[in-house]
């Protein structure tokens, strides 16, 4: 079987973390076997009083005072009566108990006075850790500059939790595509840095630039609207080029223009500025062409070619207009040094010196805005995106053959929980009654349909939808089913063991249905001391983390694994590449771009075009199971590479990753909208061989820590909960709101479930989570807290915690 691999490895080390933690839970478990000792002691002593209150009538009052003041563990038994006349050895055995009472009520009170010593010592190792360890000053840095300031000073207890969020997620917690993790594909790159431009920024930037009189005045523009109910409608993304978010460009708004622009041009027609000057007659002038260009009724034909610009090639683009004016070359000026900058950054490692760098990048970046729309004033924030990469010589990649053997059988079962097949052949019944239908006619019922998948996914209940009334979907589900009757002994705690027999039977049956799964599929996995492999996520994929990371010299064998995988090297359709990234991060497009030539693609600028969709009908493919577009020059199988969300695309794009591609898998694992909870309940393991698929999860409902406080004694209950129900005190946790003892998720809340590596021994750790609980509760009312094993434990790594990236892409 052939793999790709690649490792992940966090930036903070055992060794450094370790250094937070101190000896008051050994001093608290001291103090627990104390007060056990003295509790048993004093029940002994409460029995023996008993037995002479019985039978001792003479000493009667005083063993009845005294058993009393043992009870309400008071220590004042000079005051009463008769007490000098009871046996020597029997207040010897008394003064021993009292002593000792004595001493566990002054450990409490010294264990009381640390607690919050502890608590602010664990915060100043905490920020002590943080002003240590540049890749986590960088990491922050370059993802979240506000908040990179606002931990200059954490004085503040809010501040102090934020920064405990960041050393967690940074220590023990995997985080794909950002700063928090480097990676290595095993190659030669080591301790190298790619630094890129935001490209949200860029974006803004490029609008902007070709909105620029001298500008548009030296352009071609491309005429591009659809007559409704005869009047000229048109789109265009200009409309938030001036607001600050994270995506830019997925959004297209609608205009009606007048009915004498449609009159004067025709949709489709190329023009330059002057041929639109003449054909107006003195009623388009500059001023107006800008309005049409924001407006979407003309496009400049750079921006469909180039709608998502790296700086490189801004800087390019840019160059075309030299010499136009003094302001096009200034802007010029700004872009070069803001280039220049970003490659020095590449290997600077000193964090004042790329603060600096950071705020000139993001000086000159909005002075390009400036120069070109004088109403922008805002500073641009997070000018960059960075990947760093880690040397792995001496590696060992040796994967045991059972391991292998594992995964190959996952990877053909995983299309059984993808629900965009059945998605897919629900719309093959559509066309199996209509026919062909061209795509423009279809968009509408498209974009409802897809829409309703989406809520249906969330909710979990595609299965009982219509989408699922087709006789591949039965089946599909009825596999799925097979597999999930299976794993329901883990919703009792049970550990799961999932077997060979069950797996191959359900991958035999499978393979006798009418689907064709189109993706690869690639498992995030963490290797333990055991020898277990735990799975963190097993996601569908095309490739994009080893294109996205990969040298340009591995692009063709890539490629050519894509196109097999396909299945478009021996039909008549072809791929068209499309990774728009609308700012989240930088596009692929270069990169596919590179293998375009070689491999015959449609470029990813076909999709820009106007008419694109005007000339496709949508088609099954009966050979290959899959939909095709039937364009006018040959047929097309889109596929969008990307690294953001179907749901955050254009309207224009968003519904083909739908058609087209696997989605995410579902079913694997027990669901937390699947789970109830009245006080605690237990999850248990699901293991296939060596891989463990689901971690043990214990919750408990947020009322049993009601009341309790930041702490000794609240440290002391939430120990007591934590034995009562076998919980360890290292775990992952997460919450999700309880209603009608029912988890629910809320996925616009973005720290409520991410995992928080939590050690419950620590003061510090203690203190910020309670925090962390309490904040929600008064949010949410209840709260389910999931603690789950901490599988593999962060603490037992050699060095720093280390998630591997294995993509099957062959037998």
């Amino acid at each position: 079987m052939n793999m790709l691999l690649a490792l992940r490895r966090n930036h903070i080390s055992v060794r450094e973390i370790c250094k937070v933690k101190g000896d008051y839970y050994p001093a608290y478990l001291d103090y627990n076997r104390m007060l056990k000792q003295c509790q048993d002691r004093r029940q002994q002593l409460h029995k023996q009083l008993s037995t002479l209150i019985d039978c001792d009538a003479s000493h009667r009052i005083a063993y009845i005072y005294l058993q009393r003041m043992i009870s309400e563990e008071k220590d004042d038994y000079h005051r009463i009566p008769k007490i000098d006349q009871l046996p020597e050895s029997f207040l010897n055995e008394l003064q021993q108990y009292l002593q000792f009472q004595k001493s566990v009520k002054k450990y409490y009170s010294k264990l009381d006075t640390l607690f919050g010593i502890e608590v602010d010592k664990g915060d100043q190792a905490l920020g002590e850790l943080y002003q240590r360890n540049w890749y986590v000053q960088n990491a922050l840095l370059t993802t979240n500059r506000k908040m990179f300031d606002a931990l200059k000073n954490t004085v503040s207890r809010k501040k102090k939790s934020k920064l405990w969020k960041i050393m967690m997620r940074a220590f023990a917690k995997t985080a794909p595509f950002s700063t928090y993790t480097s990676i290595t594909l095993f190659d030669e790159r080591s301790g190298k840095l790619l630094v890129e431009v935001n490209q949200s920024i860029l974006m803004k930037l490029w609008d902007m630039f070709l909105l620029i009189p001298e500008v548009v005045m030296n352009s071609n523009f491309l005429i591009d609207y659809k007559l409704v109910d005869g009047k000229p409608r048109t789109n265009s993304r200009y409309r938030k080029v001036h607001e600050s978010h994270q995506f830019y460009g997925n959004e297209s708004f609608v205009y009606i223009v007048p009915k004498k622009l449609s009159d004067l041009f025709r949709s489709g027609d190329l023009l330059s500025s002057d041929q639109l000057i003449a054909i107006g007659k003195g009623e388009v002038t500059t001023e107006l062409l800008q309005k049409l260009q924001v407006l979407g009724f003309i496009k400049n034909t750079l921006q469909i070619e180039y709608p998502e610009p790296t700086l490189e090639q801004l800087l390019a683009l840019v160059a075309t207009y030299a010499g136009q004016s003094q302001r096009v070359e200034e802007i010029r000026g700004h872009l070069e040094a803001a280039y220049a900058i970003s490659k020095h950054l590449e290997a600077c490692f000193d964090i004042q010196h790329k603060e600096r760098d950071l705020d000139a990048i993001s000086s000159h970046l909005s002075y390009c805005a400036a120069l070109s729309d004088e109403n922008y004033c805002s500073q641009f924030l997070d000018p960059i995106v960075e990947n760093s990469y880690f040397n792995t010589e001496g590696t060992q990649n040796v994967i045991p053959e059972e391991f292998e053997r594992h995964l190959k059988v996952l990877d053909a079962l995983m299309p059984v929980f993808d629900n965009r097949i059945i998605f897919q052949h629900y719309l093959k019944q559509i066309i199996d009654e209509k026919g062909d239908i061209p795509f423009t006619e279809l968009q509408a019922t498209l974009h409802e349909l897809v829409n309703k998948y989406q809520q249906l996914s969330v909710d979990q209940s595609i299965h009982t939808s219509f989408f699922s009334s087709g006789e591949v979907a039965h089946e599909l589900l009825k596999l799925r089913n097979t597999y999930q009757q299976f794993i329901m002994g883990s919703l009792n705690g049970e550990d799961v063991y999932l077997t060979d027999a069950l797996m191959n039977s359900i991958i035999q049956q499978f393979h006798s249905l009418p689907i064709h799964s189109t993706a690869f599929t690639k498992f995030l996995i963490q290797h333990d001391t055991s020898k277990r492999f735990i799975v963190n996520d097993i996601q569908f994929s095309y490739l994009n983390f080893f294109i996205r990371h990969g040298l340009s010299s591995q692009y063709d064998d890539l490629f050519e694994l894509l196109e097999r995988r396909m299945q478009s090297d021996d039909s008549a359709a072809r791929l068209i590449t499309y990774s728009p990234s609308y700012g989240y991060h930088p596009n692929l497009s270069a990169a596919y771009s590179k293998a375009c030539s070689k491999f015959n693609y449609s470029k990813t600028s076909n999709f820009q075009h106007p008419s694109f969709f005007d000339q496709c009908t949508l088609c099954w493919d009966e050979q290959y199971h899959r939909f095709y577009l039937k364009y006018s020059d040959g047929n097309r199988i889109p596929l969008y590479t990307g690294q953001l969300a179907p749901t955050h695309l254009s309207e224009q794009m968003k519904v083909l990753p739908y058609i087209f591609q696997n989605g995410f898998i579902q079913g694997m694992k027990v669901h937390y909208l699947s789970i109830t909870l009245q006080e605690y309940t237990e999850i248990g393991r699901i293991v296939y061989g060596s891989l463990v698929l689901q971690r043990r999860r214990q919750i408990v409902h947020s009322r049993l820590i009601s009341g309790i406080k930041s702490d000794f004694q609240g440290y002391s209950k939430f120990h007591e909960l934590l034995v009562k129900y076998g919980i360890p005190t290292q775990t992952f946790v997460r919450l999700f709101p309880v209603e009608n003892s029912r988890l629910q998720i809320r996925y616009g809340d973005v720290g409520l479930h991410k995992p928080i590596f939590f050690d419950a021994e620590e003061p510090v750790y203690y203190s910020h989570m309670l925090r962390h609980i309490q904040v929600n509760v008064k949010k949410y009312s209840e709260l389910a807290i999931v603690f789950e094993e901490a599988l593999p434990n962060p603490y037992e790594n050699h060095n720093t915690v280390e998630e591997y990236l294995y993509e099957i892409v062959g037998d």
